[in-house]
């Protein structure tokens, strides 16, 4: 078990090498933790993705391969080095510790659940039902077999038997295949990596839009999301690609907030993240890059803008098309039949989605704590203490992600017969709430209450 964690240690370096070489390349000017955080986030997508490239050549799964493969892509990342010499100097620059006591408190709290998710995927085996008949079946036999064309898909005994489960987006099977590879024999401990880097971000990123005090205990009530915390241990596609989606829309509403196209195009890299973790996200993603053409038009050009979307969504159409047409059509022996789940837009279906979705998931406690209440409350409050013709982008934005993203996902959920309300729609939730705790922070009553805070600590007038 020393040499799977030894292992372990080496391919998230590399990962975290693949990530922070392609932050360089774009110029990604970013506070440390949450550059690292990216860094690895990003990195496990692109190492999934040159994996998977290495099976369409055929070659074998193994350690080799699998570190083989992340090994060249930070090699080829790094010709020429010159131009990342600067950015690595200041990122490994001596670090500056600032934490106040409640931070100290808050970490505390923070890492103590984080441990017990580590443990737990580390300890537990998988149990999802999706997961044991889908993505953790496929990535055992791919394993022991050394392809993905495994059996699982050319046994005659399952022909005509296969549910979709095995045909899910592919970011983590191959992250399982990964680490069963080297050792793990739950695999899973992969989600560990990447729900520590997010919630990292998470951490960092809402101290830079409160007073930390206020940053640190929206953190708190976002780690402790029953739904989402359930799901940093266990094993499904929908926390990673939550964790895609929303960096993706973070950063593309940070680009248009500060004028910075490096931002943009780190954008486009999580969302093509996204949908290579979901299969619907190039869906909504498509849809979003619709919804946010008057703030990119009026930030950039109107050439600027639409070359920019048109590139991204030629990207996400791509990653998504390199294993929905590709490996389906010209390597797996059988696909799944899509167009049987389709049964088209009903309104008054839409309308029951609707209905059931306020009524039994957004409505209950025991998934969101209280998120969705609490947010509620915070909206009714700034519009009384607001005039509205001089809201900022800070609310209009990820207001803009929130419900674009809602109501792509009723739409989902009416036109796939599969997608069910209570489960493929409410894990599809995951993916507005980092948006729901960015929202908060840039409310007209938490940015008078940050600047009250700062100027109390600061000991300035009151």
């Amino acid at each position: 078990m020393g040499n799977a964690f030894g292992l372990m240690f080496v391919i998230v370096a590399l990962e975290f090498a693949l990530g922070l070489a392609v932050l360089g390349r774009l110029r990604v000017q970013l506070s440390r933790p949450m550059t690292i955080a990216l860094s690895v986030i990003s990195g496990m997508f692109l190492h999934t993705l040159l994996l998977f490239l290495t099976q369409l050549v055929n070659i074998p799964i193994s350690v080799g391969s699998i570190l083989l493969s992340a090994l060249v892509g930070v090699v080829a990342l790094h010709i020429p080095p010159r131009q990342l010499g600067s950015y690595y100097a200041e990122l490994f620059r001596s670090p500056r510790w600032t934490l106040s006591m409640y931070d100290v408190v808050t970490l505390a709290i923070g890492i103590y659940l984080l441990y017990i998710s580590v443990w737990a995927t580390f300890y537990w085996p998988v149990t999802p039902f999706d997961a044991m008949a889908g993505i953790d079946l496929v990535a055992k036999t791919a394993v022991q077999e050394g392809t993905l064309n495994c059996s699982i898909y050319r046994d005659p005994i399952l022909a005509g038997h296969l549910s979709n489960q095995p045909f899910y987006a592919p970011f983590a099977m191959l992250q399982q295949v990964i680490t069963r590879s080297v050792g793990f024999p739950f695999g899973q401990v992969w989600l560990s990596v990447l729900s520590i880097s997010m919630y990292t971000f998470m951490f960092t990123f809402l101290r830079e839009r409160v007073h930390p005090f206020i940053a640190d205990v929206l953190w708190i009530f976002f780690i402790m999301i029953p739904e989402l915390y359930g799901y940093t241990l266990l094993m499904q596609t929908d926390f990673a690609n939550a964790v895609y989606y929303s960096i993706g829309g973070i950063l593309m509403i940070m680009a248009i907030e500060q004028r910075k196209t490096s931002l943009l195009w780190a954008s486009t890299l999580f969302l093509a993240g996204a949908a290579w973790s979901r299969s619907e996200s190039f869906l909504l993603v498509g849809v979003m890059l619709l919804a946010m053409i008057p703030w990119l038009v009026k930030t950039w050009n109107t050439r600027q803008a639409l070359t920019w979307m048109v590139a991204t969504g030629g990207i996400v159409i791509a990653v998504f098309a390199l294993w929905h047409v590709l490996w389906f059509r010209a390597y797996l022996p059988v696909r799944p039949d899509t167009a049987a789940e389709l049964i088209g837009f009903d309104p008054a279906r839409f309308l029951s989605v609707t209905g059931l979705m306020f009524e039994n998931v957004l409505s209950d406690v025991g998934y969101w704590g209280m998120t969705f209440y609490g947010f509620i409350v915070i909206v009714a409050i700034d519009i009384a203490v607001t005039i509205w013709k001089k809201v900022s982008w800070n609310i209009v934005l990820p207001a803009m992600w929130i419900l674009v993203t809602f109501v792509v996902l009723l739409v989902v959920g009416t036109i796939f017969a599969s997608a069910v309300v209570d489960q493929t729609l409410r894990r599809g939730l995951f993916k507005i709430l980092p948006f729901v705790y960015l929202f908060m922070a840039g409310t007209t009553v938490f940015q008078l209450a940050s600047q009250r805070l700062q100027r109390w600590t600061t000991g300035g007038a009151r």
